[in-house]
């Protein structure tokens, strides 16, 4: 449930531009809800008997980071518009925190481009029209982009060879089709139905155990800290996805940013700092 709402916001956000920003307010703040610690009343107690503070969704399920990714796409919508409405909900910091502690999550291309293109749309903005919060941290999205810069490669390339482990696989399903005989295809279309018959109640199954291992219904939470390796498969890389995003150069964009950020006078000094103390990542984009 949570997956497809995170998703589906994402969606929102990449394919109508310009076309919900009445929207926009209303969905940052569900994700907020399901972040943001707060008293648990409902759960179970510090050991000391005071109410434990904790999100509705833990740190350390990956439906979190799909949140953030939620507020990080709406950034890319209109940075001006989620950065004050996050600076009037007073979570601004804590969304930035979480961002910024997580970056080695966002494993995936889309991920990172994501991260990226928030990143950047952000540090265009006029300085004075910035939260006070980032205008006296501005070196910080910096390094912050730098960093999402360095994994990039790493991702592109964990990409690369997942798709060609899937087209050698498509490879080898043809040479075993082409292998069998017209005489045997009857009786080999009857076992093909029951396989893939068993093949669904197999995924129908183990679709069941994980939504029973990751609802926490006792605690009020969803996800099992037991389990975070289960709940990483929503963060794997996948090939099929695509993006309104995918025809943007990611590494021109570095450039570009650079170098127009680099001439600005509101900017140039924390800029040119920057990149001058990152001097072996930036060579490299």
């Amino acid at each position: 449930m949570f997956q497809g709402a995170a998703l589906l916001m994402e969606a929102f956000m990449m394919y109508m531009p310009g076309a919900i920003d009445e929207l926009v307010p209303r969905l940052l703040d569900l994700v907020l809800h399901q972040i943001v610690p707060r008293a648990d009343t409902e759960g179970e107690p510090n050991p000391d008997g005071t109410v434990a503070i904790r999100p509705r969704i833990e740190e350390s399920n990956s439906i979190h980071i799909l949140f953030l990714e939620t507020v990080i796409n709406a950034l890319i919508y209109n940075p001006l518009l989620t950065l004050n409405h996050l600076q009037q909900r007073e979570q601004l910091n804590f969304f930035l925190g979480r961002w910024f502690a997580h970056l080695d999550r966002f494993r995936r291309v889309h991920d990172r481009r994501l991260c990226i293109l928030a990143l950047t749309a952000i540090l265009h903005l006029p300085l004075d029209q910035l939260p006070a919060t980032l205008q006296q941290e501005y070196a910080r999205l910096w390094e912050a982009l730098v960093k999402v810069y360095e994994g990039l490669p790493a991702a592109i390339k964990n990409r690369e060879e997942i798709e060609a482990e899937m087209e050698r696989d498509d490879d080898d399903d043809e040479d075993d089709e082409d292998e069998t005989g017209a005489a045997n295809g009857a009786h080999l279309n009857g076992a093909d139905d029951e396989d893939v018959e068993d093949e669904e109640d197999a995924y129908l199954d183990s679709l069941t155990r994980s939504g029973m291992r990751s609802w926490n219904g006792e605690g009020g939470t969803y996800g099992d800290d037991d389990d975070d390796d289960d709940e990483d498969y929503m963060l794997e890389e996948d090939p099929y996805y695509e993006s309104p995003y995918d025809s943007i150069p990611l590494f021109s964009r570095f450039r570009e940013t650079a170098a127009q950020l680099s001439a600005r006078p509101d900017v140039a000094n924390v800029v040119q700092h920057v990149l001058s103390t990152q001097t072996t990542v930036v060579n490299e984009i």
